[in-house]
């Protein structure tokens, strides 16, 4: 099952996921979170931690509950956006068109 199966006029459509979408979740993150020790910055690792329960889960992340901890926290809010993974090419002649580079 492809990710757009999940997002369905861009809402996740959490019942969707399976318990082997779930497991692949849970080893990534784990895998990833580890990696961070030592790596990323302590506000960084604490911001992962204070998402605990929406974010840092043995489950594929509810967007909803991670909005609603972002909103109390800080005011943000997400956004589900469809093929972000076809829009590379666009974003990075997006960003090359910032001409951001240190030679100004």
């Amino acid at each position: 099952m492809y990710f757009h199966h999940m997002v369905q006029g861009l809402l996740q459509q959490w019942a969707a996921y399976s318990e082997a979408h779930h497991d692949t979740w849970l080893r990534l993150y784990d895998r990833q979170r580890k990696t961070l020790e030592g790596k990323a910055s302590p506000l960084y690792l604490g911001g992962l931690d204070a998402m605990t329960g929406s974010l840092t889960c043995d489950r594929v992340p509810k967007v909803s509950a991670m909005e609603t901890q972002l909103q109390e926290a800080t005011g943000w809010s997400l956004t589900i956006v469809e093929d972000v993974v076809g829009l590379r090419h666009e974003l990075d002649a997006w960003f090359h068109s910032l001409n951001l580079s240190n030679d100004a």
